[in-house]
């Protein structure tokens, strides 16, 4: 619920809007987005894949949308970004985190996003409530994947 409400904001004012990608055509590798769609398939989102970028190469550009949504405001509270390296699933075992994950083989780049919520906001499961994003402080970060 949270993540849908980050992906929200990104495609109103990132991907979408008068100054979001599509519209200014931002390059990347050296070829323009033209239009970006939104995966809404549980099974794809889990694996790595939030946002498409379609590029005028016809190439599409996998995007995995992270956003530290336990920790808004980031400059009052935390100025760094935790990369999921393994993640303990039952009692029974570990799963490999999504930084290095093999389900997550599609995924082209991180978009990395900080949070800014209302100042008075210290609910940590704010997604919950009827408040809105002030703004969302972005890094898009390519994957290499280690061989």
């Amino acid at each position: 619920m949270g993540e849908e409400k980050v992906n929200k904001f990104l495609r109103e004012h990132l991907y979408g809007g008068k100054y979001g990608l599509v519209k200014t055509r931002y390059s990347l590798d050296g070829s323009k987005v033209v239009r970006y769609e939104t995966v809404t398939e549980k099974i794809r989102q889990s694996a790595g894949e939030d946002m498409l970028l379609h590029m005028d190469d016809k190439r599409v550009v996998v995007i995995d949308e992270k956003a530290a949504l336990y920790y808004p405001n980031p400059r009052k509270t935390i100025n760094t970004f935790a990369f999921e390296l393994k993640t303990k699933i039952n009692a029974h075992g570990n799963n490999q985190g999504w930084l290095f994950g093999k389900n997550y083989t599609n995924t082209d780049y991180y978009l990395i996003n900080w949070i800014t919520l209302p100042d008075d906001v210290k609910d940590k499961h704010w997604w919950k409530k009827d408040i809105e994003i002030i703004s969302v402080e972005s890094m898009l970060s390519q994957v290499h994947n280690p061989v």
